[in-house]
């Protein structure tokens, strides 16, 4: 105010010396006249200088004192007319008096509001004034001068008075204002606390409308910007690996924040922005505008960007833990009041909400599908036909529209390698080149520590996890976020490790874990079921070859013998092929047991089927009766030249017995046999009338052994055939007590 009553004062001051100076033309010299105007003239052409100087100075006490000195050299100018300039003649005195003290009196009710500046003026210009009417001599004079005390008084009682009076009315002024204030600022608080309830019920019914965490960010800062309650609002979640925020949703407020720069870490300098702090303590922190004007925040990448006002950063939490930070920008400074506080607060626990229904629902529908993966594993089990087939078609089952999206079974080589024996899902190609060992100092792989004896084992933020760092880039890429591991035991041990891998943090709860190891355990049990699978048909064949087989030489006997022979005689029926059946017996060989014992016998018929079974062709049957009697039966003969292919065979046969065979260390005997060979179809049409023939044939050979001219001998046509059960029937020796 003292600013701007400077130049009226100076322009009054000037215009009434003006008409003070023509009054007293006559009375004071022209040169005395000239001289004072001049110094009028320099005094509030001064005061304007300095007016003009000090308007755009910010030290207020200074400007004040400049202003204050130029009034004090206004009031000197008019008290220096008095000292220098003043008139003899009584009548011109008191004209003088008259203008000095209306001057005074004009000053001091200009300056009103500033009792200092006042008298600064009424001092310098009524003083001299009292002192020279004094000094006149006069009776009037001193009247005059005793006048002029008596204004100086009144008009420094003015001035106090008029201050206070100032300073009363401007006290009630600025309570009027600040109660209009309060009135427009309640009325502003009630108005945006009616946006914030108008977002708040908005924010309620988000959670029950999407279904993705981002949908719900974005919905609520969007919804915060239109309805009028926010400038900007912004929702992120620092990035595991470097710790800067990645943006989820924003709204409001144009431009955009790519260039940003907000960090998690303590020991980032971009970590000192709330939003981090925020992040860091998990607390809400709130940052009001500072006394100069410029917000405390300021420092923080967004708000030098985009010169943002009052500030807020709120951690938003789900499943106990952060998982984002909401940042919110006012334009108003006392936005930021309890109430918005309070409302902030409530924003953040509807959004919280809305994640707890998000996740409830995905739960929900998690849990649903990994009950029918659990139950298709069922299925898988029972269908599988091997290890191999029920490892892989477990793994994608479990990434068949489950909460999964990649699933992998590992078990350790004799080396201690991990190996990867079966996997599924996005991602999983990645396990080829998986270079851990279960002897390795870093034991944080979670199939290692399940191999280790752990049991069941889980992280629900891989990337959160420090020692699995020498995977985060790996991991990052195909958004593996949260795994499980569970041993599946095969025959009661860890035979291996079932691996589950989610997108989704904090994927593994209670429920969810229960339900994979239920998935591992059935597995485990199919594993088992197949091995017991195995072991019935590994016993159910060698049931099946112990029936079929001579259990002393392993080569077919007689139950094989009469299965074989029925087919082979069809296939040489439909091929148009001689058959032949040859029926062998060893001459001599009870002496060997009666001289060496039934041990070395049962050697001497194990290397002699040894012999036989080399000489055979592949497409012939050889086969061992009982006793020391052998049938070998000869498929695919021509029938034009039948007995020289049969000598041919024979003779190769017969090398068998060509050479001594050892029955005890250091004791070798020499033995031979004889064959009686029946020709299908020419002897017999049905199987065990051939082996009939072939016996017969046999025995005839016994009986001229000593002057037959081969070693074998074919069924004489004329020959009557042995009846069924004679001591000649092939079976018959098959209880001798000789044999093995």
């Amino acid at each position: 105010m003292l600013h701007a009553a400077t130049p009226v004062s100076a322009l009054t001051n000037l215009g009434t010396g003006g008409i003070a100076i023509w009054v007293l033309r006559e009375a004071v010299p022209p040169v005395g006249l000239s001289i004072w105007a001049l110094w009028l003239v320099l005094v509030h052409g001064t005061r304007l200088g300095l007016w003009a100087w000090s308007r755009d100075s910010h030290h207020a006490a200074r400007r004040a004192a400049w202003l204050r000195g130029g009034v004090f050299l206004s009031g000197s100018v008019w008290g220096a007319l008095c000292v220098f300039f003043f008139p003899a003649d009584l009548l011109q005195q008191a004209i003088l008096a008259f203008f000095i003290a209306g001057v005074s009196g004009a000053a001091v009710v200009g300056l009103a509001f500033d009792r200092r500046a006042a008298l600064f003026f009424v001092w310098p210009a009524l003083v001299p004034l009292m002192v020279r009417l004094w000094l006149q001599g006069s009776a009037m004079a001193h009247d005059m001068s005793v006048m002029a005390g008596i204004d100086l008084l009144y008009l420094s009682a003015a001035a106090q008075r008029g201050q206070r009076q100032f300073a009363q009315w401007l006290s009630w002024r600025n309570q009027a204002f600040q109660g209009i204030d309060q009135l427009a600022q309640q009325a502003r608080g009630l108005e945006r606390l009616a946006r914030f309830n108008a977002l708040l019920a908005q924010a309620n019914q988000m959670g029950s409308t999407v279904n993705q965490p981002n949908a719900l960010y974005e919905a609520v800062c969007h919804a915060a910007v239109t309805s009028g309650a926010l400038k900007r609002a912004w929702i992120g979640r620092p990035d595991p690996t470097t710790g800067r925020f990645d943006i989820l949703a924003l709204a409001g407020a144009a431009g955009d924040w790519d260039g940003a720069r907000i960090s998690c870490r303590a020991d980032d300098p971009a970590g000192t922005d709330p939003t981090g702090r925020a992040w860091r303590d998990d607390q809400a922190i709130f940052v009001a505008e500072s006394p100069s004007g410029e917000p405390t925040h300021a420092s923080s990448e967004p708000g030098r960007r985009y010169a943002l006002g009052p500030f807020a950063a709120l951690p938003v939490h789900a499943q106990d833990q952060v998982v984002a930070v909401l940042s919110v920008y006012f334009d108003e400074d006392e936005a930021l009041d309890a109430g918005t506080r309070e409302m902030l607060m409530n924003l953040v626990a509807s959004i919280e909400r809305g994640l707890q229904a998000i996740w409830q629902r995905h739960r929900i529908a998690s849990l649903q599908k990994l009950y029918q993966a659990l139950m298709s594993e069922g299925d898988v089990v029972l269908r599988a036909r091997s290890a191999a087939e029920m490892l892989l078609k477990t793994c994608e089952r479990l990434t068949e529209d489950t909460q999964f999206h990649a699933a992998w079974v590992a078990r350790p080589d004799a080396q201690g390698h991990i190996e990867v024996i079966a996997r599924a899902g996005s991602g999983a190609e990645q396990l080829d080149n998986l270079d851990i060992n279960i002897h390795d100092e870093n034991k944080s792989p979670l199939v290692i520590r399940v191999l280790s004896g752990e049991g069941t084992v889980y992280r629900n933020d891989l990337l959160g996890d420090p020692n699995l760092q020498p995977w985060f880039s790996s991991m990052a890429r195909y958004a593996w976020h949260a795994a499980l591991a569970t041993a599946v035991r095969r025959g009661g041990a860890i035979w291996a490790v079932l691996v589950f891998v989610s997108p989704q943090r904090d994927a593994f709860d209670d429920q969810t874990i229960a339900l994979c190891q239920r998935i591992a355990e059935l597995l485990g049990h199919g594993l088992d079921e197949l091995d017991v699978k195995e072991r019935l048909r590994k016993l159910q064949r060698e049931e099946s070859h112990r029936a079929r087989h001579d259990p002393l030489t392993h080569l077919p006997n007689r139950y094989a013998l009469e299965q074989y022979l029925p087919t082979a005689m069809a296939r040489a029926r439909d091929q148009r092929w001689v058959l032949a059946v040859g029926m062998i017996d060893l001459d001599n060989f009870k002496p060997v047991n009666d001289t060496w014992g039934h041990d070395a016998g049962d050697r001497l018929l194990q290397e002699l089927a040894r012999r036989l079974h080399a000489r055979v062709r592949e497409t012939d049957f050889l086969a061992r009766l009982g006793g020391d009697e052998f049938v070998v039966v000869i498929e695919q003969i021509d029938e034009l030249r039948a007995l020289h292919q049969l000598g041919e065979i024979f003779h190769r046969l017969h090398q068998a017995v060509e050479s001594p065979i050892e029955i005890a260390p250091g004791t070798k005997v020499e033995i031979n046999m004889t064959m009686g060979l029946a020709l299908y179809p020419r002897d017999a049409e049905d199987s065990e009338a051939l082996i009939r023939q072939a016996d017969a044939a046999m025995y005839e050979a016994k009986l001229h052994k000593l002057d037959r001219p081969t070693w074998w001998q074919l069924r004489t046509p004329s020959a009557p055939p042995p009846a069924p059960g004679d001591g000649h029937d092939p079976g018959a020796q098959a209880t001798q007590p000789g044999a093995s």
